[in-house]
C-alpha cells in the first residue's frame, strides 16, 4: 500500500488545497493518508480535525514530533498527542525522526531516547505506532525491546533485505530471536 507522507498534505492545507489533495487522494484509490504537522503551526486540534475527516475515507496515519531539532517535546507532550490523534481516528502514530534519525525519538549522536519511548510505550500499545528508525542500530534496538514485527518507517529502500535479515535473526545483532538460549550458550554446553 503506497502512502504519500505528511509534508504533502501540510503543504496543500497551508496553500488551501486541502479538498483538491483529498480529491487526488480518491482518484488514484490511495487507502492510506498521512497527516502531521511537523514543518507547519498546524495546531494539534486541527490536526485532529484533518484525522476526522480523512478517516471517513482513508486508514489515516499520524505523525507526532517536529523537523526543526529545536523543538523538543516532554514524554507527557508525546503521550498526550499521540492519544489525541489516536482518539481522532488515527490508525496508527508515526514517531518522527527524519531521514537523519537525529531528532524526536532519537538523539542527536543516534542513539534511542530510551526514557521517552518507555514513557511512551508504557501508556501507547507499540501495535499503534511506527517507529522512524532509518540507522541500524536503531532498528536493532527496536527490535529487540518490541519484538520483530516492530512497526519500522523511514527505512531506506536499499537497507530493507538487510532490515528483514534482523526482523528473521540472521544477522550477528539479532541473532538470539533465532538461536534462542543457544545462541548464548558455551559450545561446550550445545551438544
Amino acid at each position: 500500500m503506497v502512502c504519500l507522507g505528511g509534508t504533502l498534505m501540510e503543504v496543500a492545507i497551508a496553500q488551501g488545497q486541502f479538498d483538491a489533495l483529498r480529491k487526488w487522494f480518491t482518484d488514484l484509490r490511495l487507502h492510506y493518508v498521512e497527516v502531521s504537522n511537523g514543518i507547519t503551526d498546524l495546531t494539534q486540534a486541527e490536526k485532529g480535525h484533518y484525522i476526522r475527516e480523512l478517516s471517513k475515507d482513508f486508514t489515516v496515519l499520524s505523525e507526532v514530533g517536529k523537523k526543526d531539532p529545536r523543538v523538543v517535546f516532554s514524554p507527557r507532550e508525546w503521550v498526550e498527542m499521540i492519544e489525541q490523534d489516536l482518539s481522532a481516528g488515527a490508525w496508527k502514530v508515526i514517531t518522527e525522526a527524519r531521514e537523519s534519525g537525529t531528532i524526536g525519538i532519537y538523539n542527536p549522536d543516534w542513539s534511542v531516547r530510551e526514557d521517552l519511548v518507555a514513557e511512551i510505550t508504557a501508556r501507547i500499545p507499540s501495535d499503534r505506532l511506527l517507529f522512524e528508525a532509518p540507522r541500524k542500530s536503531q532498528q536493532v534496538w527496536l527490535i529487540k525491546h518490541f519484538g520483530p514485527n516492530v512497526n519500522l518507517g523511514n527505512i531506506p529502500a536499499h537497507e530493507v533485505v538487510a532490515l528483514e535479515t534482523l526482523r528473521l535473526g540472521l544477522r550477528g545483532d539479532t541473532a538470539e530471536l533465532s538461536l534462542g538460549p543457544l545462541a548464548a550458550m558455551p559450545k561446550k554446553e550445545r551438544r
